[in-house]
């Protein structure tokens, strides 16, 4: 309530908690004349496996500010940050914490995952075209892709030591079990995902400003139309880093695949297990976030299900 007030002359009546969405914490707070705002809070070390806190800050003030130069450039489905007294998408909030203020919506959302309709799928193409058709120059801010994958100097280490318990908190030791049955799919996915990227990189496609996540649950169907949320991993990139949520739900292995669509399916697995590893390799408590990362790890990690067309498996 201290940072509304002070950073966005927001005075708070009430703030309630909003138990929504995964990674970030929620809050809507309201003015004595009922206005609403959504705020959320970011934890930078949470953000940061691979980096530091002061990376982290930046690349998420990056993402929001190139969120805002979205919409001014008349993008009126993107949802930005409300800019603070100076200006910035962001603030800080102590040492370890990020607060960003946007709009409050009235509309629905879908579930995380495929659309239900053709018709929402194709509502959210639209957007997305108008999004790739935008001058990157609109968005000189953003970064660029670098085809890291988040914590996997992590899951290396993690694999490098499966031969002994993990005792860092109640997640630990089951997820030590689970890739030990695991490793030489996620061994396998690694290796074609270094393949993949240099393929990628060496396609001379223009580069586009992308969104990241556009998914069922990052559209809010309002009165006025679909709104797209969650602008913290825009980049420019590859279109296919969009796209590739885009496409009809069902395993890779079409004839001739894109690489690039390719390379973002994976990462997207890849990606989920590595930050879950890095979160059970340290210490943690038995709780309900903590609870909905192991049901996801086991998810993501039946790599085999998925890929195991595209897998040279060594065993």
């Amino acid at each position: 309530m201290a940072a509304l007030r002070t950073g966005w002359r927001f005075e708070s009546a009430s703030i309630e908690y909003a138990a929504v969405g995964f990674g970030s914490h929620h809050w809507v707070a309201a003015d004595p004349a009922g206005s609403r705002r959504f705020v959320t809070v970011d934890d930078l070390a949470r953000v940061s496996w691979s980096r530091n806190k002061e990376a982290a800050f930046a690349s998420l003030s990056a993402a929001f500010q190139t969120a805002r130069s979205l919409r001014d450039s008349g993008l009126d489905f993107v949802v930005a940050p409300i800019p603070d007294v100076a200006g910035r998408a962001l603030r800080r909030l102590g040492d370890s914490f990020s607060v960003t203020v946007f709009p409050f919506l009235e509309g629905g959302t879908g579930n995380f995952g495929s659309y239900p309709s053709e018709a929402d799928r194709d509502a959210a193409r639209g957007l997305i075209e108008r999004l790739h058709q935008t001058p990157v120059e609109v968005a000189e801010i953003a970064n660029r892709e670098d085809f890291l994958l988040p914590c996997r100097p992590q899951v290396e280490a993690a694999l490098a030591q499966l031969d002994r318990p993990w005792t860092a908190g109640p997640y630990s030791e089951r997820t030590r079990q689970l890739l030990r049955g695991a490793e030489p799919e996620i061994r396998a996915s690694l290796r074609l995902f270094d393949t993949l990227v240099d393929e990628v990189r060496s396609d001379r496609r223009p580069w586009v400003i992308t969104h990241g996540e556009p998914h069922a649950a990052n559209i809010i169907w309002t009165a006025g139309g679909p709104q797209l949320i969650d602008w913290d991993t825009a980049l420019i990139a590859p279109a296919a880093r969009d796209l590739w949520m885009l496409e009809l739900p069902g395993r890779p292995g079409l004839p001739k695949p894109d690489p690039a669509i390719l390379l973002y399916r994976l990462r997207w697995d890849l990606a989920n297990i590595a930050l879950f590893v890095a979160g059970f390799r340290v210490p943690h408590e038995d709780s309900a976030d903590a609870a909905e990362s192991w049901r996801n790890l086991q998810r993501d990690a039946r790599l085999h299900e998925r890929w195991s067309d595209h897998l040279e498996i060594r065993r």
